[in-house]
């Protein structure tokens, strides 16, 4: 095992207090009972709180809707409630010495029993599984287990005396006895099936882990240690004779208590900052997103009680979220900044406001145009305010077929893909990626259009009657192609070679040939409207019968044109080789009469 002690590099801020401002759109009072075991993901907030049949019971408040559903109604107490993503896990009494755990699935209404003996305990979710503590009879050996949602499988984790577990992707966490008595931090990836054991340093009081992006913190003898998973190196994050409170980590960030004021420890830096330095004690503290929120006891109305404060990393500044007589403590926030804290009038939430939804860049792809039946990859970056790592990604590929993408984010930037995708048959399709907000369930997209070519290229090939509108086709070689009857509408098809081509009766409306070749092609009955020709070659071509309307053929050369019975209306010419090779900017501004049906 690898192990570094850093020295610490503090910044001592002066640390302002200001009242609430329109960071926060509103503060409401969730409940007025008190509420327990209390936690907040995105837009929904879980507590445990009396019931009327005097058992403890599980609430829901939704801050989008702004409704309160109470989740259970049995005879026996239900605590510990943990959501993420839309599901919530609680522990539930069986009226003796055991308890079992439940899921609940916000959109569906849906509960689920997933154990049905035992002791079962603090149940923690995240990436669609569940872990919890276990206890055979309340009193003999505990161990740890996971449930995974998709599958409904149960796994054991460790049966030797394993507590506090905690989890994050793959991986979880928990503390248990070695060597007989010393307590140590454990980790175990779900991935591989693998456990590790993280700390070893014969001290007996290992505990407090938390795990977050591939790191976990944990405490011994009043210090706080920080491990990287894929390095497995340990670094010493306190050495000092503080009393240090246990640390929490996120994205990259920890944040913990020392002696009555809050540090930070950026990972990346190896850097900690004192982030207050008051006259005063603070107490809990919580990071998420950039972040802070804890609670200490400023001067206030009426008294001294705890007020609640935020603490944002990036500008450095301190908002005072309370500032009442009510002894406000234990704040936790949310990726998307809501906060919610428990008071003596109950349990509180003040909402940031709305989130935007992610913001989703252009779609890239390795081959455009494909080939047929040949993989292309695509794949595009993304920036999410609420921040987390929980956004997922939906590709429709326009063919009728979706798949899930692959996402890579921290600290609100990410990509999707690059994902794969084998097209069939010839033509455009529109490629549109979703990337929805894990918290909120807001999603934004990006599109972008593939074409889909003959094996060897448009050369020569045969497109009677296939679409490939809003395709990118410039500087393509389609010489000598047919393309009758096709359908071609917005499509770049600047730069390109359709000399000798064949695309009579076909649609070609709003499409760009700049710069194109279409000298000796066949395009009667050819629908252009709306068509760009700037600096095109015509130059023998039959485009009899075809329709104009609203072309550009500035800079064209038409010379020897077959114009028999074409609509002209709103074409503008300027330096057009006219079909009798003679130039418009000489002939009035037009090339009406000067050429074959014009």
């Amino acid at each position: 095992m690898k192990f570094k002690l850093l020295g610490l590099l503090f910044a001592l801020p002066f640390f302002g207090f200001f009242t609430a401002n329109n960071a926060f759109a509103s503060t409401t009072v969730l409940t007025s009972s008190n509420a327990i075991n209390y936690q907040i993901n995105g837009v929904n907030v879980v507590w445990a709180g009396l019931g009327s049949n005097g058992s403890n019971q599980i609430f829901l408040y939704n801050i989008a809707s702004g409704t309160t559903t109470q989740v259970t109604n049995g005879n026996f107490d239900s605590n510990a409630p943990q959501v993420n993503n839309g599901i919530i896990v609680w522990q539930q009494s069986a009226g003796d010495l055991r308890s079992d755990i439940y899921m609940y699935n916000i959109s569906t209404g849906a509960t689920t029993q997933i154990t049905n003996s035992g002791y079962n305990a603090d149940p923690q979710i995240d990436n669609g599984n569940i872990a919890w503590d276990y206890n055979n009879d309340n009193g003999g050996n505990q161990g740890v287990y996971y449930y995974n949602i998709a599958s409904g499988n149960t796994t054991l984790v460790t049966n030797s005396n394993g507590t506090d577990a905690q989890i994050n992707g793959n991986d979880i966490v928990w503390s248990g006895p070695a060597n007989g008595t010393d307590s140590q931090v454990y980790l175990y990836n779900i991935a591989t099936g693998t456990t590790t054991q993280i700390s070893n340093n014969n001290l007996t009081n290992n505990d407090n882990q938390q795990v977050d992006n591939g790191q976990v913190v944990y405490s011994d003898g009043g210090q706080d240690y920080l491990y990287n998973i894929a390095t497995g190196t340990t670094t010493q994050i306190t050495n000092n004779n503080l009393d240090n409170n246990p640390a929490f980590i996120n994205d990259g960030q920890v944040v913990y208590i020392g002696g009555s004021q809050v540090y930070l420890y950026d990972i990346a830096a190896g850097a900690t900052t004192q982030i207050t330095n008051t006259s005063f004690p603070i107490n809990d503290a919580r990071i998420n997103n950039g972040k802070i929120v804890f609670d200490g006891g400023a001067p206030c109305k009426g008294g001294c009680n705890n007020e609640v404060y935020l603490y944002d990393i990036a500008t450095k500044t301190t908002t005072q979220i309370t500032n009442d007589s009510n002894d406000n403590e234990s704040p936790l926030i949310s990726s998307n900044g809501n906060i919610i804290w428990k008071s003596s009038v109950g349990l509180l939430l003040a909402t940031s406001i709305a989130p935007n939804p992610p913001s989703v860049g252009t779609i890239t792809v390795s081959q455009n145009p494909v080939q047929i039946n040949t993989a292309t990859t695509a794949g595009a970056s993304f920036t999410d305010p609420a921040g987390g790592s929980s956004d997922t990604a939906l590709w429709n590929w326009g063919d009728g077929s979706t798949s899930s993408g692959t996402v890579s984010e921290l600290n609100g930037s990410g990509s999707v893909g690059p994902d794969n995708h084998t097209y069939t048959s010839l033509g455009s399709y529109t490629v549109t990626v979703t990337v929805t907000n894990g918290n909120d369930n807001l999603n934004r997209t990006s599109q972008t259009v593939i074409a889909v070519i003959p094996t060897g290229g448009l050369r020569g090939a045969n497109l009677t009657g296939k679409n490939y509108s809003g395709a990118d086709l410039s500087g393509q070689n389609i010489s000598g192609s047919n393309l009758s009857n096709g359908i071609f509408n917005n499509v770049n098809i600047s730069n390109a070679n359709l000399s000798g081509s064949n695309g009579s009766q076909g649609s070609y409306t709003s499409s760009n040939f700049t710069s194109a070749n279409l000298s000796g092609g066949n395009f009667s009955r050819a629908n252009f409207t709306g068509a760009n020709f700037t600096n095109a070659i015509l130059t023998g071509a039959n485009v009899s019968n075809a329709n104009f309307t609203n072309v550009n053929f500035t800079g064209a050369n038409l010379k020897g044109s077959n114009f028999h019975g074409t609509t002209m209306t709103g074409v503008t010419y300027s330096n057009t080789i006219c079909p009798n090779n003679t130039n418009s900017n000489n002939d009035g501004g037009t090339c009406i009469g000067q050429g074959d049906g014009l």
